[in-house]
């Protein structure tokens, strides 16, 4: 008898897309699944919308929580599962319908512990695949030597992307240590991938494409009201992932440390750009004051940043906030202008 996997989806306010999620799940043609749908404290209809699907088909748990998060509610979801094998989908993506079925007959023919498959990008007009560059790893099992030297190292300068929609994973090495951080809401997911990964024997990397992630532009990484607690969790996430190293007593190489935080300082720059164009000056004025963020820009390789960058944390470091705002409008316009 095939094994029973646990789909996890957790769900917010999501009344006008469920329908597509739950439809491509049910009808996956593997069957022998338990579809555990978190609904994260939505104020629409989602509840209502859930329970009527729960009413046809048995094999869909619904559980009614207080707004917490997608992490809360994904860590709920793991708890509560009983399936040999864990999946994610995300409430406003959708997924083929031999997903399921393909992922297991890797995950279980080889007995290795995480198969991942690629995905399309879904617009409003137009359909892409994905934009990774890692064909090497493509179709092969993966042990724990290449995982440690090779495959984190990736994870940590951004070269494979960290969805957890991706995975389907053997339960038993989700242990509390690999469970989503509830205190991080911005890049939580590369956290997630480096220590399961870490604690995984065999992974294998399909490039089948599987899983369709749908860019919503309502997404809460873009609202101008998140900048600021992006760019903390940011800062953060750089410093988690040291620690989780260090804990394992792994030492890579120090090209590694500095092309993650070089990446992580983009990332930061682009979000404190943001604030000063969409008006977010107090939030502005106060990041630039954080001590923390000060310190994470003193170490950097500046080899691994351009001009303008190089710029912009002189004028941070140098506490030059009138100056900074001129030069980022500056920027602005000449965007605007080509």
């Amino acid at each position: 008898m095939n094994d029973l996997i646990s789909i996890i989806i957790p769900i917010y306010n999501a009344e006008k897309y469920i329908d597509r999620c739950i439809e491509s799940v049910i009808q996956q043609t593997y069957t022998n699944m338990e579809i555990i749908c978190i609904n994260d404290g939505s104020t629409d209809n989602t509840l209502q919308i859930l329970n009527n699907y729960a009413y046809k088909d048995i094999r869909i748990k619904i559980i009614d929580k207080k707004n917490e998060g997608v992490s809360s509610a994904r860590n709920y979801g793991i708890n509560v599962s009983t399936g040999k094998y864990i999946a994610f989908v995300d409430c406003d993506d959708y997924i083929e319908s031999n997903t399921i079925e393909y992922l297991y007959d890797i995950i279980s023919q080889n007995n290795i512990d995480i198969v991942r498959g690629n995905y399309f990008v879904n617009y409003t007009d137009k359909e892409v695949t994905s934009n990774e560059n890692i064909e090497i790893l493509y179709n092969k099992i993966i042990e724990k030597k290449m995982i440690i030297n090779e495959i984190v190292p990736m994870l940590m300068c951004g070269e494979i992307n960290t969805y957890p929609v991706l995975l389907m994973i053997k339960k038993e090495i989700l242990d509390k240590t690999c469970l989503f951080n509830i205190q991080i809401h911005f890049m939580e997911d590369k956290i997630f991938y480096i220590r399961l990964f870490l604690k995984a024997n065999f992974i294998y990397i399909s490039n089948k494409q599987l899983y369709h992630y749908v860019q919503n532009e309502n997404s809460v990484t873009l609202k101008p009201i998140y900048y600021k607690r992006n760019i903390c969790d940011i800062l953060k996430v750089n410093n988690i992932i040291e620690e989780i190293l260090n804990n394992n007593d792994i030492n890579y190489k120090k090209e590694y440390y500095e092309t993650m935080k070089a990446i992580h300082c983009k990332a930061i720059i682009n979000y404190i750009y943001l604030m000063s164009i969409n008006h977010e000056i107090d939030d502005f004025n106060t990041i630039l004051d954080e001590e923390e963020l000060v310190d994470f820009f003193k170490d950097l390789n500046k080899k691994r940043l351009n001009i303008y960058e190089r710029i912009v944390i002189k004028l941070i470091k140098n506490k030059n906030k009138k100056i900074l705002k001129i030069f980022f409008y500056i920027k602005y316009f000449i965007k605007l202008i080509i």
